[in-house]
């Protein structure tokens, strides 16, 4: 009874918020819900995590992936930054508008699509050392002094066991 991806990886937490569109900063109402990952991390220290990131299919690719991928590290920062996570056991990743979970249609499903899903990927056959785990920048243009607002970041949760 355990939720996988397409790979079979399982799906710990599936982050079904609907992020503001255009928006990667997490609300702080959504805390209790990361901070539960957060504690199963640091209770199964072997857990090693990948937090991918999507978005709905308005604007071009290229800017969706860079979006996504920052969906995807706001999670991994707060996981790090405020719960004290090693980031060696998370790896993010965007994948802009791929794999949408609804109809990009209407505004209702392209809100479900702009999402971030955890997967556990300890047991994962592929993974080959530490350098699997490092996140992953899309946009390596990023500029580095950029923050997350612990006061407002979008994002809330279903999490799933």
């Amino acid at each position: 009874d355990v939720k996988v991806d397409s790979s079979g990886c399982e799906i710990i937490v599936n982050y079904m918020f609907n992020f503001e569109f255009n928006s990667y900063r997490i609300d702080r109402k959504y805390y209790p819900e990361i901070e539960k990952l957060a504690d199963l991390m640091k209770k199964d220290t072997t857990l090693k995590i990948e937090i991918q990131g999507y978005t709905d299919n308005i604007g071009e690719a290229k800017y969706n992936m860079e979006l996504s991928n920052k969906r995807a590290e706001a999670v991994k920062k707060l996981l790090v930054n405020k719960f004290h996570i090693d980031a060696n056991r998370i790896k993010s990743i965007g994948y802009g508008m791929s794999n949408p979970i609804a109809d990009n249609s209407t505004p209702e499903g392209q809100a479900k699509n702009r999402r971030v899903v955890v997967l556990n990927i300890t047991h994962r056959e592929e993974t080959k050392g530490s350098d699997m785990l490092e996140g992953e920048t899309i946009n390596s243009e990023t500029n580095s002094s950029e923050t997350i607002d612990e006061e407002k970041e979008d994002l809330p949760v279903n999490f799933v066991k």
